[in-house]
């Protein structure tokens, strides 16, 4: 996942002061992500996506989407229980799926804890579901 670059690019002409102070960011976390020595939160990830108009799918490189299944809600949580509901899979199972304990997968559902960037690409590739769709961005 080479984000930063993407980043760097949809950035064009603007400096990161502009970037930064739009995102709510500082400049140096803007700067890390830019040169890959951090990857954003998820919630950090949603806005720059939806700052530059990029699709998360995309970004994230999610081509093979043959589900896209209809939310119990619009928050992260109901869409996690809908697509596991929909696979016919139980939590532990579910967990088993995307290589996480048990809790962390029940945390996602409770909407007690967010999944990282990259267990969001697994769970789109594994579930296939759009990233776009998951954490709520239209572009």
């Amino acid at each position: 996942m080479n984000l930063g670059i993407v980043f760097k690019k949809a950035r064009a002409n603007k400096t990161q002061i502009v970037v930064a102070k739009e995102l709510n960011i500082t400049v140096g976390v803007l700067s890390h992500y830019e040169n890959n020595r951090s990857i954003p939160s998820l919630e950090t990830f949603k806005g720059i996506c939806k700052y530059y108009g990029l699709s998360a799918d995309i970004l994230l490189n999610i081509k093979d989407i043959s589900q896209t299944p209809d939310p119990r809600g619009e928050l992260l949580e109901h869409k996690l229980a809908n697509i596991r509901d929909r696979m016919k899979k139980t939590q532990k199972e579910m967990a088993s799926l995307i290589k996480v304990k048990t809790s962390m997968w029940s945390e996602y559902e409770n909407g007690k804890r967010s999944p990282t960037i990259k267990k969001i690409q697994i769970i789109c590739e594994k579930c296939k579901v759009s990233a776009d769709y998951l954490i709520g961005i239209n572009v």
